[in-house]
């Protein structure tokens, strides 16, 4: 082939693929529209909403590799949120193993099991402010598929790992995950798909 003979063929490669594109019918190209949120979602456990705010995150070990200072732990932590309104917790940090009662409000941690009585007693409470979940939707479309979108629990200032949850974009922005719609709305873009 020379160069000429090159060309014809380009040429005809994408006329051939424009008028597939086009399917023929003469109305042209269609554009889908979709819009892109700005950014992330970011959503404190109060005492009305905390239940649902972690919903996402629930029966998975959260880490945190160089530990909570506010839980009182400074090594690798992990910390397992149980179900319902009250969820139980789990924080494991080296050889200390904490158990309790998790209320919101912020993140309210209530020890009734602990083999660190020293620095874990039954009874003692742990207030960590601010407590919020943040999924980090920014750049993602918001076209009302399931997506599986990196979400974080941030104890105080330090934040954890992130872990896939299966999260639902809706078009106007508001955001479901864990089985719980949130009526915060993040700011979207407009952008041609």
């Amino acid at each position: 082939m020379n160069f000429s003979t090159k060309w014809v063929f380009a040429l005809s490669i994408t006329a051939t693929s424009v008028l597939v594109a086009c399917g023929g019918g003469g109305g042209g190209l269609d554009v889908i529209s979709t819009n892109i949120v700005a950014t992330n979602a970011v959503v404190s456990t109060t005492a009305a909403t905390g239940a649902a705010v972690t919903a996402g995150i629930r029966g998975v070990a959260l880490s945190f590799p160089s530990g909570v200072p506010a839980l009182g732990t400074t090594g690798a932590t992990t910390l397992t949120l149980g179900s319902g309104a009250t969820p139980a917790f789990t924080l494991v940090s080296g050889t200390t193993t904490v158990e309790g009662i998790t209320t919101f409000g912020s993140c309210i941690f209530t020890v009734t099991k602990t083999n660190d009585a020293a620095n874990f007693p039954i009874g003692k409470v742990i207030t960590v402010t601010p407590c919020t979940v943040t999924a980090n939707t920014a750049g993602l479309a918001t076209t009302g598929a399931t997506q599986n979108v990196p979400t974080t629990l941030t104890l105080g200032q330090i934040s954890s790992a992130a872990i896939p949850v299966a999260t639902i974009i809706a078009p106007d922005g508001t955001i479901s995950a864990g089985g719980v719609t949130f009526t915060v709305v993040t700011p979207v873009t407009g952008a041609k798909s």
